[in-house]
């Protein structure tokens, strides 16, 4: 019999202390926080379930919103094969364990991964894994899950990946694929670092063309991962492992809700490396660096009584979710991500862009060459205090101190507030300003610079 998931005492106290009601609009909406001290870091909860969403904060005038096909409790009797097949469709497995359908099920409110004895051993696999993929696809965002490794020597895993080939119709040396993973570890490995560490990594598998055939080789990839030690076994207890997938060169790990680590991951070639759809996999798999690493006097793989010991052979998936970040009804603004073509008035030296360089999450940005304008003309019912968000960078440094600017106008004319972009990077900025009366106000973005500028994930929010 599986062992089915137990509420974890020490994950309940936490979450105690991390999470606190307070306001955030005259609307009454509540959210959550830690220390505020933590700003980028604090984490907003989703309490529609009784674990909740250890969300990272999102940019002032923005929410998160659940990515409903992308999403899962596991409450019913069996996968949903609307979200999830039971298999991967273009992998097999990593001898010496092929993923097996037999070895997928749904119980007790998680979603069940087990190994066991192959029912048919060959040359290639002598024992079974089991693999779970999505089949909804997405682009940045926010992926969770609450997860209790197995405690065997095959590893508990929750990633994205791509489904197909990026670029494929470019040819060998542009096609490439993708991955993320947001967890790696091996709950029955007889040493701390995989027994007890969180690994997230990411991988950009490139093309070449080498005597005829495409390949994949190594200076074709590219690869940087954070590891964090929690301190504990991870087949003891559940825990929620995340990321949030910012732009196409940055993602952010989680583990209970704190911060582990930063990806930035460029390059000359590659200036956008994560920029493409992918679906989410669970997997339990063996490596096939196994044998090697092993401590001396240890079996690199499971035995095949523990394969088939249901108290130690099964890893525990209790939630899996996905959000992605959309305005909020606080923010004044209409399209502030530039994801349609409404509301804005462009000029012909400003444009929306879908490349991912020029957007600060989700798919556009607004794109602002030398001598460009955009503005939108917003009517504010009342008055009080108000502040201003933007994300902008310039696209290459000239060197200049010359920027463009984001600026707000009163209905007189009158500059209320501004922000200029100078840095290379993203930069989130916010200035505040205030409004005596009703009155129709003025966002207007310019750039007065010799080289292209990029905005993006704008707001103006009442205080």
């Amino acid at each position: 019999m599986i062992t089915p998931k137990t509420n974890n005492p020490a994950l309940s106290l936490l979450s105690v202390g991390l999470f606190s009601l307070i306001l955030v609009n005259s609307c009454g909406s509540a959210n959550t926080s830690n220390d505020p001290s933590q700003g980028q870091d604090k984490v907003q909860g989703d309490f529609s379930d009784k674990h909740p969403s250890l969300l990272p904060k999102a940019p002032l005038g923005y929410t998160w919103q659940k990515i409903t096909a992308m999403s899962d409790e596991f409450n019913g009797d069996r996968l949903d094969t609307n979200k999830w097949r039971d298999h991967i469709t273009t992998w097999q497995g990593r001898p010496p364990a092929e993923f097996l359908k037999s070895n997928v099920s749904v119980y007790d409110g998680s979603l069940a991964l087990k190994t066991s004895t192959h029912p048919s051993p060959n040359a290639r696999f002598t024992m079974g894994g089991a693999a779970v993929s999505g089949r909804q696809n997405a682009t940045y965002g926010y992926f969770e899950a609450r997860i209790k490794a197995s405690r065997t020597k095959m590893s508990t895993t929750f990633w994205l990946h791509s489904d197909t080939q990026d670029d494929k119709h470019l040819g060998c040396g542009k096609s490439h694929s993708i991955e993320l993973d947001i967890l790696e570890t091996i709950g029955g490995w007889p040493t701390d670092d995989w027994a007890n560490w969180m690994r997230s990594n990411s991988h950009y598998k490139g093309s070449k063309l080498i005597n005829g055939r495409c390949s994949n080789p190594s200076e074709e990839y590219r690869s940087q991962g954070v590891k964090h030690d929690t301190g504990e076994k991870l087949a003891d207890n559940f825990n929620v492992f995340s990321m949030w997938w910012v732009t196409p060169n940055q993602m952010h790990f989680y583990y209970n809700g704190e911060k582990t680590g930063t990806v930035n991951l460029a390059h000359d070639n590659i200036p956008l490396p994560f920029d493409s759809e992918m679906s989410l996999r669970m997997v339990v798999e063996t490596y096939s660096w196994q044998p090697k690493w092993i401590p001396d006097g240890q079996a690199p793989y499971p035995s095949d009584i523990e394969l088939d010991d249901d108290t130690i052979n099964t890893a525990f998936y209790d939630h899996v979710r996905s959000y992605e970040l959309v305005p909020s009804k606080m923010n004044v603004l209409s399209n502030p991500d530039f994801e349609n073509n409404q509301a804005w008035i462009l000029n012909d030296y400003a444009n929306y862009s879908d490349s991912g360089q020029h957007s600060f999450t989700h798919a556009r940005g607004l794109l602002l060459r030398p001598g460009a304008k955009a503005e939108q003309e917003i009517s504010i019912n009342s008055a009080g205090e108000y502040s201003l968000l933007a994300h902008g960078k310039k696209l290459m440094s000239n060197g200049s101190e010359e920027a463009a600017s984001v600026t707000v106008f009163d209905e007189n004319g009158n500059a209320l507030a501004e922000l200029f972009i100078n840095g290379s990077t993203f930069v989130e900025q916010t200035v505040k300003f205030r409004l005596e009366g009703p009155q129709k106000i003025k966002l207007v973005a310019t750039n007065e610079s010799v080289v292209a500028n990029v905005v993006d994930t704008l707001a103006i929010v009442a205080q």
